[in-house]
């Protein structure tokens, strides 16, 4: 530096060293004094990430009108140099219109200090035999044009297998919103030159969050992982009804299909699937997937690798773009890179899409599971499919551990004959007619292997008016275990069950009977199936165990469900008598 000239110090980092010296008189050493810059690698099948136009015109053959219309930008897969997959968007200057509203472009909004563009691998652009396009580069408003074919000009040898840095800036003001534009220059015609424009990821960098402490529970909690199977009732699929507009007027449509696969262990599994033919994103009617929960963590789950390979009989599987919503706060999920590399062993696994383990214990939260895509209109269809929640809930240990010392357990099995079982209504109406009232829940004989015949109690979703005359059962017990047990699968009347829920001394939670039905295996399916069970109950007082049917009529649809109990099992605790004080 210069000694004669004084010097000014940036009005940033003046900002950032006054801060600190503040800081330092009420902070420890040990105390991180500013958030650390990270960089966030947004890869170009992210949502996030914007290609115009939709779509392109081929022309016609008389000069006039649309031909037809096609894509003008395109998702390209290769394989790096250490056997990974890896993706990118590119289009081409044919057909181009750089003067005009189909201009080829990509736009990217954020918040952050700087940012990297990058492209595709010059070894793949040679291998497609195009050339680097030229490109405008509009950040805020403010445009300039890129040499990006000198930025390829000066690859080496040694990294034409990498993706290019094209631009990039570490001046930004870091909490002002940014949207960057790139736009291809270049047009073909005839035999010109090809020249391609490509987008591999973008890296921009911004403070790291300060995220809150993981939940440590106390020395009388712990830590439960709790699944909830997309056949969960509490689980909801919106909307449950379509329209498809016809000649003959609107055409009702499930948009959510149930698909079971079988494991090569024998075992069924299935997932929840819908696409986005149709997809209204920006009105009521976007397709998402609700669930509420209470717990410290939160994972999400789509379908496995195998399954979803199956979807598509051409192998043109495209994966929705999608978005998490927790209470509100929103957050893209790149789906498509989630599945791209998953090894040969685990392609059977429901796959991770989304995870977050810092949430407070007591709070009720609300998740939305949504698609972003729109009908295309150049025929894409892209699909989003969901295999399960898994929930980190905080349990309180009970009281007393078992075996208790000196106590008496009892095993007790409850029939659903039994007079301890209390069975709701005992008579009902048919569409509130009540001249020739009927008996609800109706006994069903059965025989088990070896010819000992028992008998369970049915009921179903017709006429179900859970608003007026919800139908349940009920049982009052003292004891720290019970499992409950419906139908043997062969013996039911009705294939599709009801949505249900079991509220233990009025705290309910959903019983996934259809999951339980999926785990039976052949050798026993001629047994009852366990449906629900609880341990660490109070032994101290009677309970109040009671399931219900949460579905009506209209929610099941043309579909009558049903709704089975074969029996109750709990263990009975008898404590010792107390040791009174000598």
């Amino acid at each position: 530096m210069n000694p004669s000239k004084s010097y000014r110090m940036p009005k940033r980092a003046l900002v950032y060293a006054l801060i600190a010296l503040s800081l330092q008189s009420s902070a420890s050493p040990t105390e991180s004094q500013f958030p650390r810059l990270v960089d966030n690698t947004i890869y170009s099948t992210n949502a996030r990430v914007l290609f115009a136009p939709e779509s392109s015109c081929s022309g016609s053959t008389v000069g006039r009108g649309c031909g037809k219309r096609y894509d003008p930008w395109d998702l390209e897969t290769y394989t790096d140099a250490n056997g990974r997959l890896q993706t990118y968007h590119r289009t081409s200057s044919w057909g181009n219109q750089p003067h005009g509203d189909q201009i080829r472009s990509m736009s990217f909004g954020f918040r952050g200090a700087g940012l990297q563009v990058y492209g595709a691998p010059p070894r793949q652009l040679e291998q497609l035999g195009q050339l680097p396009g030229r490109t405008e580069l509009c950040l805020q408003g403010i445009c300039r044009e890129i040499n990006t074919q000198e930025m390829y000009d000066f690859v080496s040898d040694a990294n034409q297998d990498l993706p290019v840095l094209l631009w990039s800036t570490d001046d930004l003001v870091e909490d002002r919103y940014h949207r960057l534009e790139i736009r291809l220059l270049d047009s073909s015609i005839g035999k010109e030159p090809v020249h391609a424009m490509t987008v591999h990821h973008l890296v921009y960098q911004e403070r790291e969050a300060m995220l809150p402490p993981s939940y440590e529970p106390s020395g009388r909690e712990e830590l439960v992982h709790s699944t909830y199977y997309d056949t969960n009732p509490w689980i909801s699929y919106s909307p449950s009804t379509a329209c498809h507009p016809s000649p003959l007027g609107c055409v009702q449509y499930h948009p959510w299909e149930r698909v079971m696969f079988a494991l090569p262990t024998g075992h069924n599994q299935t997932f929840t699937h819908t696409s986005s033919w149709e997809n209204d994103p920006s009105g009521e009617n976007i397709r998402a997937i609700s669930f509420r929960f209470r717990g410290v963590a939160l994972y999400v789950y789509g379908a496995s690798k195998i399954q979803i390979d199956r979807i598509d009989d051409d192998k043109k599987y495209e994966h929705a773009h999608q978005e998490i919503c927790i209470d509100n706060d929103c957050h893209v999920i790149d789906t498509h890179q989630m599945y791209l590399n998953i090894d040969a062993q685990h392609v059977y696994e429901p796959v991770l899409l989304w995870s977050y383990d810092r949430y407070p214990s007591a709070v009720l939260r609300h998740v939305q599971l949504r698609l972003l895509d729109k009908d295309s209109p150049v025929g894409h269809i892209r699909h989003m499919t969901f295999n399960r929640f898994v929930v980190n809930e905080v349990r309180t240990l009970p009281s007393r551990r078992h075996p208790i010392p000196g106590a008496q357990y009892n095993y007790v099995r409850v029939d659903a004959k039994s007079d301890l079982v209390t069975y709701s209504p005992s008579k009902d109406c048919v569409r509130n007619n009540c001249r020739h009232p009927y008996v609800p829940w109706e006994k069903q004989l059965y025989v088990v292997p070896g010819g000992m015949e028992l008998s369970y109690y049915r009921t179903s979703t017709w006429d179900h008016k859970p608003k007026t005359n919800r139908r349940s059962w009920e049982i009052t017990f003292t004891g720290h275990t019970i499992k409950v047990y419906g139908a043997p699968r062969p013996y039911l009347l009705h294939a599709n069950h009801a949505k249900q829920e079991i509220c233990l001394d009025s705290r309910c939670q959903p019983v996934d009977v259809e999951h339980a039905y999926l785990r039976v295996e052949p050798d026993v399916e001629h047994y009852p199936v366990l449906l629900w069970s609880m341990d660490n109950i109070d032994v101290s007082g009677p309970h109040t165990l009671t399931m219900q049917m949460i579905e009506d009529q209209k929610e099941a649809g043309d579909v009558i469900r049903g709704m089975t109990l074969s029996h109750l099992e709990y263990t009975e605790v008898i404590l010792p008598p107390p040791i009174l004080p000598s």
